[in-house]
């Protein structure tokens, strides 16, 4: 029998704490959507029990605890999507419903639903070319932090210089607020925090000779 999910062992912890399941680190084979079949199944997003009849993702992966097996660990749509977009870039993202088995199978109200909620992930993980504006900043100490502005969305990552660092998405409630967000936010680091903007274009290459590179917070600035 396959093992559940939720009866995992920890494998580690995240910077924050949060508990690291050895399935959620496994590679991801292909992702399922349906209508859940009981109220028995657990997000393992939000640890809360999904509703029989809701709307649920499953990733299926090669089970770590019996290799060769699959396993699916399931997850409510927009918990599961606020996830992916703390992942590495090169980390596969739900974009398209063509990326979803059981996508078909679905309501045609539930099918526009999923839909637009996955045309709105698109958007959020485009290049940075489509960005309306970017502000890259540095810190003697070896840091970077940026700011990315699209439409009412704002993308800040934050990290030490060299790495990939971490992301953080905020939706706004309209595209002024974004905008306003992203000034305030942007010379607030620079007049309080002692940051300076990254002229030369090295806010992802090597720390300066000499920085002192104290890692940076996890948590959103």
């Amino acid at each position: 029998a396959k093992r559940k999910a939720g009866g995992a062992t920890p494998a580690g912890k995240r910077a924050a704490g949060e508990v690291v399941l050895p399935e959620e680190q496994a590679t991801v084979m292909r992702y399922v959507i349906e209508y859940a079949k009981s109220g028995r199944s657990k997000c393992q997003a939000t640890k809360a029990l999904i509703p029989e009849g809701e709307l649920r993702i499953g990733k299926v992966i090669d089970n770590p605890h019996n290799p060769g097996q699959e396993m699916c660990l399931w997850y409510l749509v927009k918990p599961l999507l606020e996830r992916m977009r703390k992942q590495k870039e090169t980390s596969k993202k739900l974009i398209e419903p063509r990326d979803l088995e059981g996508y078909q199978k679905l309501s045609a109200a539930d099918q526009q639903v999923v839909a637009g909620v996955l045309a709105e992930e698109k958007k959020l993980h485009a290049g940075a070319e489509e960005y309306q504006s970017k502000c890259r900043l540095i810190h003697p100490d070896g840091k970077f932090w940026e700011i990315s502005l699209l439409d009412n969305l704002t993308v800040t990552r934050w990290g030490l210089i060299g790495e990939d660092g971490v992301k953080h998405v905020k939706k706004h409630s309209c595209p002024e607020g974004a905008s306003c967000y992203f000034t305030e936010h942007s010379m607030k680091k620079q007049e309080k925090d002692g940051y300076v903007e990254d002229r030369a274009g090295v806010a992802f290459g090597p720390p300066a000779p000499g920085a002192r590179a104290t890692r940076p917070r996890t948590r959103a600035p």
